[in-house]
Order: C-alpha cells, then sequence, then structure tokens
C-alpha cells in the first residue's frame, strides 16, 4: 500500500475543515446554533437564542486536557471563554405579546365570544392572587424537576470526576439596565476519600466504602463586576468559594448527607447603583403586568374557564403544600450550610441633603461574618435536651466582628456612629420542619412543639453622634415609620389566624456588655482648648439583658403570650471636658423592666418596673448648655411640622393611654434630683437645690372596678411576678351593677404615692451646709376617669400626712436660679415666637377613640394633714403657719372651696428665742369661691365673691412684739420677691420697683361671717400681777 503523501494528508484536513463549515450550516437551521469555525481546541464563535429577546454568545469552547493533580484531580478541562448572555426586555415583551394573539388566533371563535371578558378581567385584576398560585405551583414544580435532575446527573459521577469546568469572563448584560462580569469561574468534583473525609470533623460519620462514596463539588469565582447603564463599574465580590460535600448511595440517587459552604471574600454592595438598574427594568418593562400572568389569563379566557376566588389563607396554604415536598426533601437531604464573608460593606445615598445640597451617604462595613446552620442529630444529647426524640431540630450560628456604621456628607472625612467589635447569635428551633408539616387541625401541644431557642451576644457597642447627627437620624426613621397602605393592612388582617399557628413556643435571651453613647460638644472653655478639641456627653451601661419567653395557650384556644425581663446594671451619664474632667450627669444602680403581653386574640399589655438608685445632675453650666444644643438639634424638624398639625381634642392624659394597656406598676428606691446654675447678674455662684426620695410607686390599671386575677391560660416565666390580668369575659367590665360605662377610657385609675420627700439647697460656697426647705414623710395621688349622667368626669384626689416647707428670701433666689436653668435647658425659645405666626384656623383633628362630644370636667379633691410653713423674714421676729385638716377642691356642681378645721401664725417670742408665741388662730376656716349673676337693668353682671367663714377668731399680740416689724418683713419680702421673678424671667437688670400711677383695680366682693371674735393684748407674766 503505497505511504499517502503529505500533500494529500493536508488535503484531507482541509476537505474535512471545509466540511465542518456545511455541517455547522446543517446545525444552525435545524437547531438555531450558529458556530462560526472549528479551533485547534474546539470550537469559535457560538452564538443562538433560546427565546425571543435573549441572545448566548461564547467566543470559544474547548478541551484542555492535563495531568490529574493532587489540588486537581481531573485528566480533562472544559474551558469556556467569553460567555455572553443578553436580555433585551422589549423584545421579551414584544415575544410574548405576539405568542398570545397567536394563541388567540388559534382559539377562532372561543377568543372572540370572550375576548372583552378576558380583557376586562386582566385589566382589574381579580385573578391575580389565582395566577400566582398557578405560577408558584408551576415554580415548585420546576424545581422538583431540576432536583431530579441532579439526582440523576450524580450516577455519572465516574465520568464526571474527570472533566473541570473553567469559564472566562462570563457576562450577563441586560440591555439598557446593566451588565454583571464574572472574570473567571472554576467546576470541579472530588470523590477521594482520603481528601475529602478529611474536612468532615465531628459533624458526620466517614463513608462506608461498600455502599457509600465520598463526593464533593467545588466552585471557584474570582472578580464579579456590576455596570449600571451609563455608570462606572463596581467590584462587588473579589472572590467566592463553593463547596457542596454529600455521599453517594449505590441504591439510591442524589447527593445524601450534604453540606454546603460558601466562602466569600470581600463584598461591596452598591445599593444605589442596584436601584437604579431597577428603576430602569422597571421603566422597560413598562410597569405593565408579566408577560406569563398575560398568557395564563388570556388562555383561561379563551377557553371560558374561571376558578373560585380564595382567601389569601388559603393561598398560602395551598403554596405551602405545594412546596412541602421539596422543601422536605431539602431539609432531609442537607446537614450543613456554611456562609463566611471576609468583608461586607453597602452604601446608600439618603434623601436627606445637607444645607450645601450635598449628597449624604449612609455606609455600614463588617468583617468576618459567619453563618453555620446544622440539622442535629436526634441521638445527641445536645438534640435531646432541648426537643422531642421525633423532632428535626437544626442550630445556627451567626459570628461578626468589626461592625461599622456611619454617613459621609462629603464635607469632612466619613464619620463613623456606630461600632461593635463582636456580635455572636446562637439559634435552635424546629421552625422549619413545623412550618412545613403545619396543619389546621394542630392541637395546642402540637402547636408548642414548634421551638425556638435563642441566644445573642454583643460586646462593647459604641454609638458616636454629634449634635447636627440628630435631625439626620430623625430624617431617616422617619422615612422607615410611613404607614403602611391599606391593602397591606387587609391583607396581615387576614393572614393573622395563619401567622398565629406559626409563632413558636420561644425562648430568646439578649445580652449587650458595655454599650457606650458619646456625643460630641462643642468646647467650653475656649481659652485651654485647640481647635480639634470637644467636649463629650458620654452614657456608659456595666451590662444590659433581655429575655423573652413565649407560648401557646393548653386549654385548646388560639392564645398566644409572651413575657420580656429587662434588665440593666451600673448606668452612668456623664459630661467629660477637653481637659478630661468628668462632670456626672445621672447615676443609676439597676433598672429592671418586665412585660406580659398576651398577643393574640386581643393585644394586652401588663408592665412591672424597678428603678434603684437613680441620681440626676444638673449642676454644671457647661452640661446644661451641651444639653441644650441637644434639644434644640432634636427640636428643629419638630417646628416646621408642628404648625401644621391639626387641634385635637382636649381630654386628659389618662384617656389618650392605648386601649392594649391593662397594668402598668413602677417602683423606686432612693432617686434624687440635684439642679443648680449660676446667676451671672448677681453672682459667679452656683445655687439651685435639690430633691431626695426614699422611694417612690406609680401603679395604672385600665379597669378600676375589675377583681385582680391571674391568667393561668397561658405559661409565663417563674421568675416574673404575679401580675394581674383580665378574665376573657370583656361582658363583665360593662355590666357593672354601679355605672354603666359610656366608653372604654372610663374606669381608669392612675396613682402616684411618694415616700420621704426632702428638698435641700445647694449652695457652692458651703458645701455642708444642710438647708432643708422641703419635707414629705408620704404623698399619694390618684387620677381616675368616668363618666356621670352629664358628661365625661376626670378625677384628681391627692392626701399628704405632713407638708412641711421652710421659705426664706435666700431659698426662694435659690430655687428660681434652679428653675431659670430648667428652663434654658429644656424650654426652645423659638416655640414661643412660631406660636404667634400660626394664626389661620386650622381643621380640627378626629375625635380620639373613647372621648364623647361633651367637655370633659376636672374634680379636684386635696387633702393635707399638717401644712406648716417657717418663713425666715429679712430682720426678727420669724413666722410660722400652721394649718390642720387641710381640704381643698373643685366638684361638678359646686364651687371650688378649702376648709380646715384649725389654722395657727406664730411668730418667734420676743423673750424666748426657742418659743413661738401664737398671734392669730382660726376654728373652722371655710372659703368658698363663687361666681354670682346680677342684674343690672337689662344687662347681667357676674361677680366674682369670695366667702369666707369660720367658727372662732383669735388675735393675740404678746408682749413686747413689735407689730410693726411683722408688716415692714411682709412688704420687704412682697417687693425682693417681685423684683426676683422680673428678673428671672427677662434675664435682666431692670429695677421695676419705681412707684408710677397705676389704674383701678377690680376686686372681687369678699364676705366675712365669724361667730366668735377674740382680740388680745397680752402682759408680761410677771408685771400683770403688780
Amino acid at each position: 500500500m503505497p505511504i499517502p503523501s503529505i500533500s494529500l494528508l493536508l488535503g484531507l484536513v482541509l476537505l474535512a475543515y471545509l466540511s465542518t463549515f456545511a455541517v455547522f450550516a446543517v446545525i444552525r437551521v435545524l437547531t438555531g446554533v450558529s458556530i462560526q469555525r472549528v479551533g485547534y481546541s474546539g470550537f469559535r464563535r457560538l452564538a443562538f437564542s433560546p427565546r425571543h429577546g435573549v441572545r448566548i454568545t461564547v467566543r470559544g469552547v474547548g478541551l484542555s486536557p492535563h495531568r490529574p493533580t493532587f489540588a486537581l484531580p481531573t485528566w480533562c478541562s472544559l474551558v469556556i471563554t467569553e460567555l455572553r448572555v443578553t436580555v433585551d426586555l422589549e423584545e421579551l415583551g414584544k415575544g410574548a405579546v405576539g405568542s398570545l394573539k397567536k394563541r388567540a388566533h388559534a382559539n377562532g371563535s372561543a377568543s372572540s365570544a370572550n375576548g372583552d371578558t378576558g380583557k376586562s378581567r386582566a385589566l382589574d385584576g381579580t385573578e391575580e392572587g389565582e395566577n400566582d398560585d398557578g405560577a408558584h405551583g408551576k415554580l415548585w414544580e420546576r424545581l422538583n424537576e431540576i432536583k431530579e435532575q441532579v439526582k440523576r446527573l450524580h450516577g455519572q459521577i465516574e465520568w464526571l470526576r474527570l472533566v473541570d469546568l473553567v469559564t472566562n469572563t462570563v457576562e450577563l448584560c441586560v440591555v439598557g439596565v446593566g451588565s454583571v462580569c464574572v472574570e473567571r469561574a472554576n467546576v470541579s468534583v472530588d470523590t477521594r476519600s482520603q481528601t475529602v473525609d478529611r474536612s468532615r470533623l465531628f459533624q458526620h460519620s466517614k463513608a462506608k466504602g461498600e455502599v457509600q462514596q465520598p463526593a464533593e463539588w467545588k466552585c471557584l469565582i474570582r472578580s464579579m463586576l456590576f455596570t449600571p447603564e451609563g455608570r462606572k463599574s463596581t467590584e462587588v465580590l473579589d472572590y467566592a468559594t463553593l463547596s457542596v460535600h454529600g455521599l453517594l448511595h449505590r441504591e439510591l440517587q442524589g447527593l445524601r448527607d450534604a453540606s454546603v459552604a460558601l466562602k466569600l471574600g470581600r463584598v461591596n454592595v452598591p445599593s444605589d447603583d442596584i436601584e437604579y438598574a431597577q428603576q430602569r427594568a422597571v421603566y422597560l418593562r413598562g410597569l405593565r403586568i408579566p408577560p406569563e400572568q398575560d398568557v395564563a389569563r388570556e388562555r383561561k379566557t379563551a377557553s371560558g374557564e374561571s376558578e373560585p376566588h380564595d382567601t389569601p389563607e388559603e393561598r398560602i396554604v395551598r403554596a405551602i403544600s405545594d412546596s412541602r415536598a421539596f422543601i422536605a426533601s431539602i431539609l432531609r437531604g442537607m446537614q450543613e450550610v456554611q456562609l463566611a464573608v471576609g468583608f461586607f460593606g453597602l452604601s446608600k445615598r439618603l434623601s436627606t441633603q445637607t444645607h450645601f445640597d450635598r449628597s449624604i451617604y449612609f455606609n455600614l462595613a463588617m468583617k468576618e461574618v459567619g453563618l453555620d446552620i446544622l440539622r442535629l442529630d436526634s441521638r445527641t444529647p445536645a438534640h435531646r435536651m432541648y426537643f422531642a426524640r421525633n423532632d428535626i431540630a437544626h442550630q445556627g450560628l451567626l459570628t461578626a466582628i468589626a461592625i461599622s456604621a456611619g454617613i459621609d456628607d462629603g464635607h469632612k472625612h466619613p464619620e463613623r456612629m456606630l461600632y461593635v467589635p463582636m456580635i455572636t447569635a446562637t439559634v435552635k428551633t424546629t421552625l422549619p420542619s413545623r412550618a412545613i408539616h403545619m396543619s389546621s387541625h394542630d392541637s395546642a401541644g402540637d402547636r408548642n412543639t414548634n421551638v425556638l431557642y435563642a441566644n445573642l451576644v454583643c460586646t462593647s457597642p459604641s454609638v458616636d453622634l454629634d449634635p447636627h447627627h440628630l435631625p439626620l437620624v430623625l430624617a431617616m426613621l422617619k422615612g422607615r415609620d410611613a404607614p403602611a397602605s391599606r391593602q397591606k393592612q387587609d391583607k396581615s388582617a387576614d393572614h393573622h389566624h395563619l401567622i398565629s399557628r406559626l409563632l413558636p413556643k420561644a425562648s430568646i435571651k439578649i445580652s449587650i456588655q458595655e454599650p457606650v453613647v458619646r456625643v460630641s460638644l462643642p468646647p467650653m472653655d475656649t481659652t485651654r482648648a485647640s481647635e480639634d478639641d470637644f467636649d463629650l456627653l458620654i452614657s456608659t451601661t456595666s451590662s444590659m439583658a433581655l429575655e423573652l419567653e413565649s407560648s401557646h395557650s393548653q386549654h385548646g384556644q388560639m392564645h398566644y403570650g409572651f413575657a420580656v425581663n429587662y434588665r440593666h446594671t451600673s448606668h452612668e451619664l456623664y459630661h467629660q471636658t477637653s481637659a478630661s474632667e468628668r462632670h456626672d450627669l445621672m447615676r443609676t444602680d439597676t433598672c429592671e423592666l418586665k412585660v406580659d403581653v398576651n398577643a393574640i386574640p386581643d393585644a394586652t399589655v401588663t408592665a412591672f418596673a424597678r428603678l434603684q438608685t437613680c441620681t440626676v445632675y444638673l449642676v454644671r453650666p457647661d452640661i446644661c448648655e451641651g444639653i441644650r444644643q441637644i434639644n434644640r438639634q432634636m427640636s428643629s424638624s419638630v417646628l416646621a411640622k408642628s404648625d401644621h398639625q391639626p387641634t385635637s381634642p382636649k381630654l386628659s392624659f389618662l384617656r389618650k393611654v392605648p386601649a392594649w394597656l391593662e397594668y402598668v406598676r413602677i417602683e423606686g428606691n432612693e432617686f434624687a434630683v440635684q439642679v443648680a446654675g449660676v446667676d451671672k447678674i448677681l453672682s459667679h455662684d452656683t445655687r439651685g437645690f435639690s430633691l431626695e426620695l426614699e422611694s417612690w410607686s406609680s401603679e395604672y390599671r385600665a379597669h378600676r372596678e375589675d377583681k385582680l386575677q391571674i391568667d393561668h391560660r397561658r405559661r409565663i416565666s417563674a421568675r416574673l411576678p404575679s401580675s394581674p390580668d383580665k378574665t376573657p369575659d370583656s361582658q363583665s367590665r360593662s355590666s357593672s351593677p354601679r355605672r354603666a360605662k359610656e366608653t372604654f377610657a372610663d374606669g381608669r385609675r392612675l396613682t402616684v404615692h411618694l415616700q420621704n420627700l426632702e428638698g435641700l439647697i445647694i449652695d457652692s460656697i458651703d458645701d455642708d451646709a444642710n438647708d432643708s426647705f422641703l419635707s414629705v414623710p408620704r404623698f399619694e395621688v390618684a387620677f381616675s376617669t368616668s363618666t356621670d349622667a352629664t358628661g365625661p368626669v376626670f378625677h384628681i384626689n391627692s392626701h399628704a400626712k405632713s407638708i412641711l416647707l421652710a421659705y426664706s428670701l435666700y431659698r426662694h433666689y435659690a430655687i428660681g436660679v434652679a428653675v431659670m436653668v430648667i428652663k434654658r435647658t429644656f424650654y426652645d425659645d423659638r416655640h414661643a415666637i412660631s406660636k404667634p405666626l400660626a394664626t389661620t384656623a386650622r381643621p380640627s383633628a378626629p375625635q380620639v377613640p373613647g372621648s364623647t362630644s361633651a367637655a370633659e370636667i376636672t374634680t379636684i379633691d386635696c387633702r393635707i394633714g399638717l401644712l406648716q410653713v417657717k418663713a425666715t423674714m429679712p430682720s426678727d421676729p420669724r413666722m410660722m403657719l400652721q394649718v390642720f385638716g387641710f381640704e381643698a377642691g373643685r366638684h361638678r356642681w359646686a364651687s371650688p372651696f378649702m376648709r380646715c378645721p384649725l389654722a395657727r401664725l406664730y411668730v418667734r417670742a420676743p423673750s424666748a428665742k426657742a418659743a413661738w408665741s401664737r398671734i392669730i388662730g382660726v376654728k373652722a376656716l371655710r372659703v368658698d369661691l363663687r361666681d354670682i349673676k346680677r342684674k343690672h337693668g337689662s344687662t347681667t353682671v357676674t361677680e366674682k365673691t369670695v366667702d369666707l367663714a369660720v367658727e372662732t377668731v383669735r388675735i393675740g399680740v404678746p408682749h413686747q412684739l413689735v407689730v410693726h416689724d411683722i408688716f415692714d418683713n411682709i412688704t420687704n419680702v412682697v417687693k425682693t420677691t417681685k423684683q426676683m421673678q422680673h428678673n428671672f424671667m427677662t434675664e435682666s437688670k431692670d429695677y421695676i420697683l419705681t412707684k408710677e400711677p397705676e389704674g383701678p383695680k377690680r376686686v372681687p366682693r369678699v364676705s366675712f361671717r365669724a361667730q366668735l371674735f377674740v382680740f388680745d393684748i397680752e402682759d408680761s407674766s410677771f408685771e400683770w400681777k403688780l
């Protein structure tokens, strides 16, 4: 046989090469796949369009053989170069409309007969829920098909392990929207036992060589870029590693006991670019109904089919039943899921702008984010400790370090507002498996098998703020608190019953260690501070703990409640100057809050709080100035809003309390407030007062007449105190035999009890002086609401065992300075300036629930066992007033009154300085304020009358007492008080005591009646016998 020549071989090769073009032409005609030519390692320039509007182009596809290595055990690599998928949304819409017209034309008469009906139903969206259900059903069917294909793919694992996939420059481009590009991606599978089982540690058992074979899919992605239309590219991800590990059984298909590990490198989320691309996509699609729904609706209309309308709850139950098989198989086959992110960053532009029209960006960053979800083995102690043997439970672990958030306004360097060094969360739950196997016939015991245990620990979080940050934070919160639409509210009401069945029996614990909030303020001492120095307002807490426990009712009814315990210890709020000087503002030893909530079916809340050793300090001008700056910044956004708010009906604060609040009790011990300041007009010394309270308590009840009972229908934590709850029979409240309530706001009661209240004067000159001006051993006040035959009534009842006061001009001045400090710190003058500007009529606001059309009447009752006032006058003698059994009040059909059985006025005895001499004594005193109408001719005049009625009046002049000294002291006190009051109000040195002509004064009519009047002039006890 002759040996073929080289020219013959080259001719044959050339002929074969040219014949490929004919083959490629036939393939293009039959399949639509275009192949340009054959290269030395594979095909070149592939292009095809699987559907109208989608085009796929590949620059090269080839095979690259290589020797297997330890890192890459395959023999051959399938290399795909420059894979590009182009999607045209406009062409997709045109293709869907064209196919719809063809199908409608093919249906003929059926389409023409029902065409108008189909259009109207498609436009008004009455079948949107049904079509959504059909789309969801097809989605789960498609997912099941993909799952089965993946199972069958693992049957060819012996061939797949020989080849790995390598792609270079994979790009998804949406015309007019943007593109996503992946620079390189590698996919391979490894079935070596010595390398695959080594990484499984303690989670799973190793593969058994007889019936099992380990397999691990590996995927490596590098450099993912996102490019919006008309904007710069952003590297969203630098690298990612995906590992899917499992066991292959010889008798079963698919990967069993699978573990998924996804590791991401540096992830940047350009939120603004994503929103921009989403808006472009919506614009290109023309805000139309999706084409799949159009086709389904037109098909139903053409065929004359109609489906009954189901409730949203039934549709959700149907969706769960459709997805039950798929998700159940995933839960059975998936053993562990791991997610690790080296760095995560998010940037978003806020709608708020600075005064210089610069954009403000919100930045969020965190490092080493890890998520680990593991299915617990029912045979291990970790499972048996929390769950039953047959329960399918999962455990999740979330960790993150160096979490920081801040804003960038373009003026200075980006400012970090929040920083969390580390956060760890652990979750154990049966919620996924119970949600899949949910049934409408579940009993209370079955609902409580849906268990959730969570534990969150946050270490040393810190918040750094500046006064100009507060309006930005308020604007961000205002944008998030937008009211939900009516449709969403109705939809949430329809899902109420379904959500109640999905709620788990939960035990959640949150612990925060050493949280800090720092607010930067301008330095007060500008002479010693440099340009970059600042003062700090710091709030620190030793630890914060929150515990939540919830469960369903055990009596078969649909009741769900939870109990919340909150506690923080060693809270300090202080001011630190630029010179590192510390000044306390508030100190709290312990704060506890316990809340019991019955969430379903009717929301009711009972709360109990306890505060131990709380002291508030407002004694330094720099601290008060810092608080004033914060208050002005926070109220800057409220001024413009307050002028447009409609006027609300005038109701008592007790009727405005939400109806779901049933019972609240607050207790505290050792509470103190110190307020002091400097009056620069008269002195540079600090003066003020201090109020110290040994114990106090406040209690609120929504239904005063109901007897307190404990609701045993739901489990309450044993650590909670026995809080009162109401019986489920709501008719018992409204059927009171004593009074029929007209509104639900009747019967509310708020009581406040104070024990050992004492007031002290603060003076920087003499710190050791214990100058007390107020002493109240016990004080009680109660507020309640009711409705009588005339209208609503608001009752105020107060009682004090004794009130002891000490008065002097110095004490008056010190208290006035303290009140001036409170006014400058918390009162914004801009409110007073803006009020006269709002002179236009405002529309009336809608009436508050629980109110009535009649005006609410306020009744007052005040009782004091002993009221004693000791006055240190500018000169001798001192004076003292004692009132025994003081009573005052105002009722509906009665005039305001004041009465006391005994009142005495004393002066210091002229001869014995340690004794008191009585100068005025009144027995059975009663004062009434009346309005009397008198008719003068054709006009009626209302006159105010003060009626004084006493049983006995005694006026005595002790021996050696100079009476005009008393009147001189009273005159001097009145004048000085008037001048001080003017200085405090205007903060000026104006002298107002100059005598000037004054106009006539209208004095009310005063009537005085006494049964016995005694005037006594005393003589010396030794001289009267001479």
